[in-house]
């Protein structure tokens, strides 16, 4: 989903996915990061998951020579479990660190870079809406299809 931002220029549409799809415009930054975060979250889950079934073990008895064998190879499957997944999650976390998450101005090509209102002009025009606020609240058109008439 593309999300729309007005330019400085009122009659100009900057959209923040390109339409063609160029080499300098880096449109999968963000798709890019949003399955890293999806990956990333998908393992953390998965650890906890593994350290919950490690320490959610409850002997309210003493166990026989053959059970505490089991307990413990279960217990050391789960402990090389996590070891194997700790690295994968910290190497997806790296990756997710040094994945760009905005792109930066001067990344983006020329036509579509924002272009800045002079100080002057955005006072002039802050003036005017102040003015079209103060006119619209005063005479009581709150309504905007009575005011559009106005």
């Amino acid at each position: 989903m593309a999300r729309t931002v007005l330019a400085a220029i009122p009659k100009r549409r900057a959209d923040c996915r390109a339409d063609a799809p160029s080499q300098v415009w880096p449109t999968s930054s963000s798709n890019r990061l949003q399955e890293l975060n999806r990956q990333v979250r998908k393992k953390h889950k998965e650890w906890k998951d593994i350290q919950k079934l490690q320490q959610n073990v409850g002997l309210t008895q003493p166990l026989s020579e053959a059970a505490m064998r089991i307990y413990e190879q279960h217990q050391g499957k789960l402990q090389e479990d996590i070891g194997q997944i700790q690295p994968a999650l910290e190497l997806l976390k790296q990756r997710r660190k040094q994945t760009l998450h905005h792109i930066p101005v001067q990344d983006l090509p020329e036509p579509d870079r924002f272009t800045r209102l002079r100080t002057g002009r955005k006072y002039f025009l802050d003036t005017i809406k102040m003015i079209a606020y103060r006119c619209r609240n005063q005479h009581g058109f709150h309504d905007t299809r009575r005011a559009q008439t106005f």
